[in-house]
């Protein structure tokens, strides 16, 4: 149900702020207008159509997340090859099986938070693997939330054990002398050579190629 809100102006007249709620219950205005008529008229409308597309977007909330997942956001989610199924194994292993079969509106912070505990508690899992399959959650979730499929994103907030952080190990100068000493192909040389000098990781030093060296510049 909407209301107005009426205001005097400092040239005497009276106007009126056409006011409802949103579907998180949130005040919205609908317009400001000079006629009391105009501004009942425009919050009827407003509610209306918040109304038509909450109906229509709550009937597609009601889909289970398993369908979702697997009819919608893999196929459509753009990410690389390795990522994918990376993605699809903890997706399959871990997310399914816990929560597949609930509707994406239902789906709780509460009903995130016991499937996290679950993973350590039953599963075993150690925190960065469950920090992970949060994530991917996440994902999932958030694009849910943004198609308007539920109105609550139910990943936000909710803990994952910590991951304990160990110092980066950084070669000392003599440690890297004596690995380039003992190795003596030419190509392993230059490679043990870039790595050290560009701080590149072992998967993009893999991938190096010929036409990712600018050579006028001579930046990789």
């Amino acid at each position: 149900m909407g209301w107005l809100m009426q205001r005097a102006g400092t040239s005497g007249r009276t106007t009126y702020t056409a006011m409802y709620r949103d579907v998180r219950g949130r005040k919205r205005s609908a317009g400001t207008f000079s006629s009391r008529r105009e501004a009942e008229r425009a919050w009827q409308r407003a509610q209306t159509h918040q109304e038509m597309g909450r109906v229509r977007e709550l009937k597609q909330g009601r889909q289970s997340l398993r369908h979702y997942i697997e009819t919608t956001w893999l196929p459509n989610h753009v990410m690389e090859l390795s990522t994918r199924e990376r993605y699809t194994y903890l997706i399959t292993k871990w997310i399914l099986p816990e929560l597949g079969d609930l509707p994406i509106a239902d789906l709780m912070p509460s009903d995130v938070r016991e499937w996290v505990r679950r993973l350590g508690e039953v599963h075993d899992l150690n925190p960065p693997t469950i920090k992970y399959a949060k994530n991917v959650l996440d994902a999932v979730l958030t694009t849910a939330l943004n198609d308007q499929l539920t109105f609550l994103h139910a990943g936000r907030g909710v803990k994952t054990p910590p991951v304990a952080t160990r110092p980066p190990t950084v070669l000392s100068v003599e440690q890297f002398e004596a690995l380039y000493r003992a190795v003596e192909d030419p190509t392993m040389r230059l490679m043990i050579e870039t790595a050290i000098e560009s701080g590149l990781r072992w998967g993009e030093l893999t991938e190096l190629r010929a036409d990712d060296l600018n050579t006028t510049t001579g930046v990789l």
